[in-house]
């Protein structure tokens, strides 16, 4: 009975480990040759790690970087604020076959080497974008000041600059406001969208990064995401502020866990790069140097039943079929 039992649960872990080599490479802690002795505790270690790669094997894991905000080399010009970054994992209860949508964002570029626009959210929908589809988001950056003010970071917390004329920071239930400003405000994050610097007629860029003047002199636009960012105002003729970042986001309604990594206002540097899956420049801040303003563009990774699937900005709508 003991050898019985012995061989069917080696049975059964031979047949896991045949299942596991078909979707992903492995390499187990322990290898054995024909006639060599296994310790209880090397089989014990081998089976371990054969009951967590097919616990992986029944989750998907997002990771996201919101685009980041763009710079400019204007008088005492500063950096664009870095994207967010969002990690979700997810038991895998969606049907074979259903479609997500994916939006990478495009970073934030500058007008007229004045004021930067805001970067665009990274994310993925369970449909057509919207709060209510989202399962998960990064945060884009706010967009440059033509002025030595700090343009903030997307995240969750989101931040924003340091003068009271900055955008406004979002919240999980509403939009950063616009600042205020003695010659013109900013606008106000809304649903997915930034708000447009100050001096600016309100149009977005993919991802929701706020827009900005064509004219020297106007306010940074705000990130991009859950809720965007406040655009930044204008106070007085070429003094004007940045704006502030995107609020990052994951759903909770699938079990799993997830994790946020905010972006630092007042720096060019992305968070979480020390990720494998991480691509050079995503989530930049633009810079204030000539010829390196536009902020760097999101980035989406899924991971599922051990594929990996990386999604870059190409401007449009992606999909994503669960296998």
């Amino acid at each position: 009975m003991k050898n019985s039992n012995i061989n069917r649960i080696t049975s059964i872990f031979f047949l896991a480990l045949f299942w596991i080599q078909s979707a992903v490479a492995y390499t187990l802690p322990f290898s054995f040759s024909a006639g060599s002795p296994i310790s209880a505790s090397q089989m014990n270690a081998n089976f371990a790690y054969v009951l967590n790669a097919l616990s992986a094997l029944q989750q998907m894991t997002i990771y996201a970087w919101g685009a980041g905000g763009g710079g400019n080399i204007g008088w005492g010009g500063s950096v664009g604020g870095p994207g967010g970054f969002t990690s979700l994992t997810i038991n895998s209860t969606f049907t074979p076959g259903t479609t997500l949508t994916v939006v990478v964002g495009k970073g934030g570029i500058t007008n007229s080497d004045a004021q930067g626009t805001g970067g665009g959210y990274a994310g993925v929908f369970l449909g057509t974008p919207s709060q209510a589809n989202a399962l998960i988001i990064a945060g884009g950056g706010g967009g440059s000041a033509y002025s030595s003010a700090i343009s903030g970071a997307g995240g969750n917390p989101a931040s924003t600059g340091t003068s009271a004329a900055s955008g406004g920071i979002p919240t999980i239930a509403a939009g950063g406001t616009g600042g205020i400003g003695t010659v013109s405000n900013g606008g106000a994050g809304s649903s997915l969208q930034g708000g447009y610097g100050g001096g600016s007629s309100y149009s977005i860029s993919y991802g929701g990064g706020g827009n900005v003047s064509p004219n020297v002199g106007g306010g940074g636009g705000g990130g991009g995401g859950y809720y965007g960012g406040g655009g930044g105002a204008v106070t007085s003729g070429y003094i004007n502020v940045g704006g502030a970042g995107g609020l990052s986001y994951y759903t909770s309604a699938y079990g799993g866990f997830g994790a946020y990594v905010s972006g630092f206002a007042g720096t060019m540097t992305a968070p979480n790069t020390a990720s494998s899956y991480y691509t050079a420049n995503a989530a930049m801040g633009g810079s204030n140097t000539s010829g390196a303003t536009t902020g760097g563009n999101g980035l989406v990774v899924i991971i599922n039943k051990g594929i990996v699937t990386t999604f870059t900005y190409t401007g449009a709508n992606q999909t994503y079929t669960i296998p």
